[in-house]
């Protein structure tokens, strides 16, 4: 039996669950480094999450999302077992079923990076993270958590354990979700330190700090649950 996730089981559990739902995956890139490589070379289709906002020059540490039907579908059995191997222990990969196709259902997880703290602090909700999914979840009230998954009719992801969890949901064909999403003072308190993810931000992009590339870095052993947004005019910050 592997030790690695079974993305072939998975799928055949999502197929049950939601027969006519699109199977994604949600990959943070900075706990897999090497996937941007890996897709390529299997010609997959795949988005980063900051594309077209301050962020989008900051690969390494980008939101991909892509088909892990069209993986399948295509024969990419290198790209699943590596995608099986680098996501299994590291709590980087959560996983989708929508009706939603690619570029519709990369917008609508694109906003909801989108957070504000009190006080109007904007952030951006590192929530492709699975610790940090896993922690909202539990922190949002039923009505703003309804909204916020409601992309998908179900979100799968994996712990540091290997663990396979499940978050049902209820897919909204109209998207609910307003942008940003706003956390009180108790939900902002609920979290786990540390929270915040130093960025810099120069006027044309979000400079990540060196250290904040490499896998095993504090950025992601323990995970950073937000980074600080520019509220209008990107301007030189730290978190």
């Amino acid at each position: 039996m592997s030790p690695f996730l079974d993305l072939q089981g998975f799928r055949q559990a999502a197929r049950a669950g939601a027969p006519d739902a699109r199977l994604y995956c949600l990959a943070d890139h900075s706990g897999m480094p090497g996937l941007r490589r890996e897709l390529d070379q299997a010609h997959v289709s795949w988005t980063s999450l900051f594309e077209g906002s301050g962020e989008a020059g900051a690969i390494e540490v980008a939101p991909f999302l892509f088909s892990l039907d069209e993986a399948f579908e295509s024969g990419r059995a290198n790209l699943i077992r590596w995608v099986a191997e680098h996501a299994t222990y590291t709590s980087s990969l959560l996983m989708l079923a929508t009706p939603l196709d690619l570029r519709e259902l990369a917008a609508r997880l694109a906003r909801r990076l989108d957070a504000s703290l009190p006080d109007q602090i904007d952030v951006m909700l590192r929530y492709f993270d699975p610790r940090v999914f896993e922690a909202l979840t539990l922190a949002l009230d039923d009505v703003q958590k309804d909204a916020f998954l409601g992309t998908a009719d179900c979100w799968r992801w994996v712990d540091r354990g290997g663990a396979i969890h499940t978050m049902p949901a209820r897919f909204h064909a109209a998207d609910s979700f307003t942008p940003p999403l706003r956390l009180d003072t108790r939900q902002e308190r609920a979290k786990s330190a540390p929270w915040w993810l130093p960025v810099k931000r120069t006027r044309s992009r979000c400079a990540w700090p060196n250290w904040c590339r490499n896998p095993m870095s504090p950025c992601r052993f323990p995970s950073a649950m937000y980074s600080f947004r520019p509220r209008s005019t990107p301007r030189a910050c730290w978190g």
